[in-house]
């Protein structure tokens, strides 16, 4: 009997301390409750309602433990209420599951939500400075970061005049037949200077040059007035390249008709040349240039006579001045 009896005393005092100890954990969680402003946190601290996930990027969700257990403190409730700093956007947030909540605990663990995705920038990346100015980025860039891009030089333009016509002048050494040279009869020519006049157009005038000229010729000093003098037609072809200097080279022809003196009897006679120039047209003004050439031409004249046809030839060098457009 007084076995029995000390026993029950014995559970009587370990129900009254339990019980003593449940109602000032009790009293001491409700002073906690009356001191919190957040209705969410009472709500969860009292057992209320079960607490849902934080939102995204508010940081791990708190779920209240599990199998019971002593409510957190006042300032571990409060500390929970605060709202954590933002992470960076685009950040993951990895939540991990409270202490003390496993599977076995039966109480099952509250999924993190996902994070909210970033919407896309709807406006284009700005261009960087080297890529704005046309130059590459990166190493290439230079120690400066930009290098302007490197203008082309521009292509050099066609020359845009080419010879059309021109005047000029030359002087044309040649021979007086049947005279008598160092006084002696020995049948040898004299010689006899002409000044020549030439008007000539270039129907073709690009990289090829060719020429139509009508000449004047007369002898110096008479100006055909008692003196030798003659009337051609040449024709030039050849090839040139244009520029403000414009050199050339061609070959040249003609023939025409070439009145004679001869002790004071005017002889009908033909004339008819072959040879070649060299030269440069130099551009002065827009179209107007100044012509100068050197030549070498074969001089033929016939002569009709009482005793024949006669044929003098001559091998001379000639030069010529001239203008144009």
């Amino acid at each position: 009997m007084t076995r029995w009896t000390g026993a029950a005393l014995l559970a009587l005092a370990t129900v009254w301390g339990t019980g003593t100890a449940l109602a000032e954990d009790a009293s001491s969680a409700k002073g906690n409750l009356d001191r919190l402003d957040d209705p969410k946190i009472v709500r969860r601290l009292s057992g209320a309602e079960a607490m849902p996930a934080s939102p995204a990027g508010a940081g791990a969700a708190m779920v209240p433990p599990a199998g019971g257990g002593r409510a957190p403190s006042s300032s571990a409730a409060v500390d929970a209420g605060r709202a954590p700093s933002a992470p960076p956007a685009g950040a993951s947030v990895a939540t991990t599951p409270s202490r003390g909540t496993s599977p076995a605990s039966g109480a099952s663990p509250v999924a993190p939500l996902p994070a909210a995705p970033v919407a896309p920038s709807s406006a284009a990346p700005a261009a960087s400075a080297p890529e704005a100015l046309g130059a590459p980025a990166g190493p290439e860039a230079g120690s400066a970061g930009v290098v302007a891009a490197r203008a082309e030089p521009p292509a050099a333009e066609a020359w845009p005049y080419a010879p059309r016509a021109e005047v000029s002048w030359r002087h044309l050494p040649l021979f007086r037949p049947g005279a008598q040279q160092d006084g002696q009869a020995n049948g040898k020519v004299s010689d006899e200077g002409f000044s020549v006049l030439t008007g000539r157009i270039f129907p073709t005038s690009s990289f090829l040059r060719f020429g139509l000229a009508f000449d004047f010729g007369w002898e110096d000093g008479r100006f055909a007035v008692n003196g030798d003098y003659f009337l051609a037609e040449t024709t030039s072809f050849g090839v040139q390249r244009l520029g403000r200097v414009t050199p050339f080279v061609e070959a040249l022809g003609g023939g025409g008709y070439m009145r004679r003196l001869q002790t004071g009897v005017s002889v009908p006679s033909a004339i008819w040349f072959f040879g070649g120039e060299g030269g440069a047209d130099f551009y002065v003004a827009s179209r107007l240039y100044v012509h100068a050439s050197l030549g070498f031409v074969r001089v033929v004249n016939g002569l009709a006579q009482v005793s024949g046809f006669t044929l003098l030839h001559e091998d001379t060098w000639t030069f010529r001045l001239g203008f144009g457009i």
